[in-house]
């Protein structure tokens, strides 16, 4: 599971996603694609194994 090591890895992309993906502000109000395109911005972020 290298994948997932690269990620353990990074504190750096765990505080990201944390405070972009996985913290929603009680005022905000995502949708699916807001959800989807934070991701894959904060995944161009990891480093390429």
């Amino acid at each position: 599971m290298r994948s997932l090591s690269v990620i353990g890895s990074s504190p750096e992309f765990a505080d990201m996603f944390e405070g972009q993906f996985v913290r929603q502000g009680k005022d905000e109000d995502r949708d699916i694609e807001m959800t989807l395109e934070t991701g894959w911005n904060l995944l161009t972020e990891l480093p390429e194994a």
